[in-house]
């Protein structure tokens, strides 16, 4: 949160964090099984998505959604499903809450 109240150097910053172990994820995940990955996931980024997120639902919906596809994102990748699986059928797998 910055001077003005407002999300968008925070979530950024979020963001830069998660993505780095979404990719790394993406580079291991020819080397090691489905619950290896799912285990990784659990303790590298979940933690970052579940840090101060009860303040989250007063996001705007750019903001939520960035967020959003970072999680969609680290579900494909585990679940090695393309873009055009539905995000919410792969939550469901996984057994994640939607952020929103």
């Amino acid at each position: 949160m910055d001077k003005n109240l407002k999300w968008e150097e925070h979530i950024d910053n979020i963001c830069s964090k998660i993505n780095r172990p979404i990719n790394g994820l993406r580079q291991a995940r020819d080397y090691v099984d489905l619950e290896v990955l799912k285990t990784i996931c659990n303790a590298l980024i979940q933690p970052v998505f579940d840090y101060c997120d009860a303040v989250w639902g007063n996001l705007n919906k750019g903001l939520t959604s960035k967020i959003q596809k970072l999680q969609n994102g680290a579900a494909r990748v585990i679940t090695f499903q393309g873009y055009y699986t539905r995000s919410e059928d792969l939550l469901e797998f996984l057994n994640w809450d939607n952020l929103a």
